[in-house]
């Protein structure tokens, strides 16, 4: 790892070199994949890590504190984003015939999502599952059939997050025009999988569930699935990491 680490910093200097770099991508992930491409990465892959064992995250300065650590939708069933869209989910307001569902999900309390429902993550040691509990708010009934297994959760955890490095970026517009300056990185190291599943029980990290339909004529209403994300507020990341000094690598 350490040549690895070695390599990243000399390609990261020739980046810094470059001062301002102009946006030539779109969307929200823009400074992330230009980051990716200058540094000769390929297409993201989900699964593992995205430079030589090294996952690279992108923060832009001044946005919301949270940091997306990985995506993993429920693995206890098939189709488990159409269940929970279909029970749980409301009328668009771009199209009321389709149903979204919006909402973060924690550990250490139930909270409302929807009108009818309250949701909570649930740490299950016994049967190795992390639950969706899902409570009617006037029956009190819980729903615990939605589930990620610890195995799955640990495999991508170790596969995707073993080092991560955070990338502040700064963004600016100029004319019609968005560049990016990407600042120091930090490298840190994973403390392990339990350390992971007791943040979930203590609230510090959540699940974003974002859950919509396609609007393109093509896909038109079809489920998608914008996002099951387990994520944590930069400012506990060294609740989960451990800071790595470069200096002297």
């Amino acid at each position: 790892m350490k040549n690895n680490i070695k390599k990243l910093k000399t390609e990261f200097y020739k980046i810094q070199c470059k001062n301002w770099i102009k946006n030539t991508e779109k969307g929200t992930s823009a400074a992330g994949k230009i980051l990716e491409n200058l540094l000769c990465k390929d297409d993201d892959n989900l699964v593992i890590a995205d430079y030589y064992g090294i996952e690279l995250k992108t923060k832009l300065l001044y946005s919301e504190p949270y940091i997306n650590l990985f995506s993993m939708v429920p693995d206890n069933k098939p189709l488990v984003l159409k269940e929970i869209l279909v029970r749980y989910g409301w009328p668009s307001r771009k199209d009321r015939k389709y149903k979204v569902f919006f909402g973060q999900v924690f550990g250490n309390e139930f909270k409302k999502i929807g009108l009818f429902n309250e949701f909570k993550l649930d740490v299950d040691k016994e049967n190795h599952k992390v639950h969706l509990l899902v409570k009617n708010r006037y029956t009190s009934y819980v729903n615990k059939n939605i589930s990620w297994s610890f195995e799955q959760l640990e495999n991508r955890l170790n596969m995707k997050l073993k080092y991560l490095a955070i990338v502040p970026v700064e963004k600016r517009k100029y004319g019609d025009d968005v560049y990016f300056k990407y600042h120091n990185f930090k490298l840190y190291k994973l403390k392990n999988f339990d350390r992971f599943l007791e943040l979930i029980s203590t609230g510090d990290i959540r699940v974003n569930i974002k859950i919509s339909f396609y609007t393109s004529k093509e896909k038109y209403g079809k489920i998608q699935d914008k996002g099951t994300s387990f994520e944590i507020d930069e400012k506990d990341i060294d609740k989960l990491f451990d800071l790595i000094d470069t200096a002297n690598v």
